[in-house]
């Protein structure tokens, strides 16, 4: 062989491993869908984390929209944890009934809020 053509197959050889890639197959994207939260559930998450605050001892005092509350919700925290702060003190708060009188307001709420048309936006 001569010397121009061990240069040229030299310099073919070079190229062609020199920054020239394969494209990958295309990788099978899979998703699946988060189902939406309950919304009984997020409310009664909600008061039942408030009251357990209140009966903790937490006494500052936020506005209702930064602890996340509707109008609805706020007005519902404020005779449960009351409650819940008497029974606790009369030595009567059963384990358990906070959550469970959270869930039934709040089933009350979410049907009511529900039957409202929604309007975009405020007011």
């Amino acid at each position: 062989m001569s010397g121009r053509a061990l240069v040229v197959l030299a310099a073919a050889a070079a190229l062609a491993g020199c920054g020239v890639e394969q494209a990958a197959a295309p990788s099978r994207t899979t998703t699946t869908e988060t189902p939406a939260p309950d919304p009984v559930e997020v409310c009664a998450n909600q008061l039942d984390y408030w009251v357990g605050q209140r009966l903790q001892g937490v006494s500052d005092t936020y506005e209702y929209q930064a602890m996340g509350l509707t109008g609805d919700q706020y007005e519902a925290l404020l005779p449960l944890s009351d409650e819940a702060v008497r029974q606790r003190d009369a030595g009567t708060l059963p384990a358990g009934w906070v959550r469970q009188e959270a869930t039934t307001l709040c089933r009350g709420i979410v049907a009511e809020e529900s039957a409202k048309p929604s309007t975009p936006g405020w007011p």
